[in-house]
């Protein structure tokens, strides 16, 4: 009897040890909390623009250890051509199921030139959710090699709605600022002017139109002078 208890006490004292050696090992590539903290790592770079190289900074490699020992982090690489790749591809599908459920959905759409004169267009869309709930997506961002005419962008606002398979008798609306090759591109799209951008617009108007009268005011005063 004795024997027999003294065998139990050492198995049972034993099983600590065990798992002292577990906590010890690193997780597997394919562990679920391995693929959690991926994911993780991940929507930290997009979500705040963090540069990938971050990932192998002594300091953020610190961090990562001490928040969970058997973690490894991977490298720059694994981000680049691995994880943020599906992070994309799964973001993507749920935007397309959220724009493809509504009813109807609007776009907005602008173009900037860079220092180095490379020209952008970017278009968004807005929907409002079954449940109510306001929602806004950037559907692309990407380098115009053409002159920005009315046609231009009207065949470039078609392709990203192509891309993403939106019909476009399902747009309500389009707003962009007042320039002339927006009206004449979006005109028959329900075009509707941003109302920020004829805000900003409204003191420069006043102060060119004050200006406008100042020197009408001057030239009838000479007038009547000579």
């Amino acid at each position: 009897m004795q024997i027999k208890r003294k065998l139990t006490t050492t198995v049972a004292d034993s099983q600590p040890i065990a798992d002292m050696f577990k906590k010890r090992e690193k997780l597997a590539p394919n562990a679920d909390e391995t693929k959690k903290i991926n994911r993780a790592v991940a929507e930290f770079l997009c979500t705040d623009m963090i540069p990938i190289y971050c990932v192998e900074k002594k300091g953020f490699k610190n961090l990562i250890s001490s928040l969970n020992p058997r973690y490894e982090l991977p490298g720059r690489r694994y981000f680049m051509e691995n994880e943020i790749p599906r992070l994309y591809d799964d973001v993507r599908e749920a935007i397309r199921d959220d724009v493809t459920a509504a009813s109807y959905f609007s776009c907005t759409t602008d173009c900037w030139t860079s220092r180095n004169m490379s020209s952008f267009m970017s278009v968004t869309a807005q929907l409002i959710s079954s449940d109510w709930e306001l929602k806004s997506w950037c559907l692309g961002c990407f380098e115009m090699l053409v002159d920005h005419t009315g046609d231009e962008l009207k065949e470039a606002l078609y392709d990203i709605l192509d891309e993403w398979n939106l019909d476009k008798h399902r747009l309500a609306g389009i707003t962009t600022d007042n320039a002339s090759n927006n009206v004449k591109a979006f005109a028959n799209l329900q075009w509707l002017p941003c109302f920020g951008h004829n805000w900003s617009m409204y003191p420069l108007l006043w102060v060119n139109s004050a200006k406008q009268s100042q020197v009408s005011t001057d030239l009838q005063s000479e007038s009547a002078n000579s």
